[in-house]
């Protein structure tokens, strides 16, 4: 996207959704999230992008036929240029829309269309679901090399039983939204940031 940007002089954007679309959906299998709202957005601006647009996932807009969606949003709101998508997106009405309708709506309102391929990590494909799955394990490793990053928590210190200090190590009791996923139980080396400054740590999940 920065690339396109830069090489037709134009502002670099990101739509991004929230909550999760089987949240609203299909709440039953809702998949937990890799990172809060907040940290996405921190990340996809850290990468170059200008604007980061978060649109609201609602059953109405669930319901926008992939058409409309091109026209109404992409066309109308944005005026975008240049579209990039990953080579399994779909989108609109009953995920109607994938990459091969996409092509030809995009080609009737003149925009260009980049579909990129599969990300490979040791021969796997990169994807949250995988990364899930490896931290569900304790695999933080593996979850590393795939997020190209460390995985991380964040939350609010809250107050706990104080069992840390009496046995001389205070501890910092973070609470952290319900929807992000924790890895497996288990004992780990952190790094922990607090106002600016890395501290090296330990960590009970």
């Amino acid at each position: 996207v920065v690339d396109h940007a830069q090489q037709h002089e134009l502002e670099s954007a990101v739509i991004t959704f929230s909550p999760h679309p089987d949240l609203v959906l299909a709440p039953e299998r809702a998949p937990k999230l890799l990172m809060d709202l907040d940290t996405r957005v921190g990340l996809i601006k850290q990468a170059g992008i200008e604007k980061v647009y978060v649109q609201p996932f609602t059953r109405e807009f669930a319901s926008m036929e992939p058409e409309a969606f091109v026209k109404d949003v992409l066309v109308t709101r944005l005026n975008a240029k240049v579209v990039v998508v990953g080579f399994n997106f779909v989108f609109g009405k009953g995920g109607r829309g994938n990459t091969r309708l996409l092509a030809s709506i995009c080609q009737e309102f003149g925009i260009i269309l980049d579909i990129v391929p599969s990300v490979r990590v040791n021969g796997q494909v990169v994807g949250s679901t995988r990364i899930r799955n490896m931290l569900s394990l304790g695999d933080v490793s593996s979850a590393r090399t795939m997020l190209g990053r460390g995985f991380a928590l964040k939350g609010t210190v809250v107050k706990g039983y104080g069992r840390g200090r009496l046995l001389g190590f205070p501890t910092a009791n973070i609470a952290v939204p319900d929807a992000v996923l924790l890895p497996k139980d288990g004992v780990y080396a952190v790094w922990a940031f607090y106002r600016g400054q890395a501290y090296p740590g330990v960590c009970n999940i």
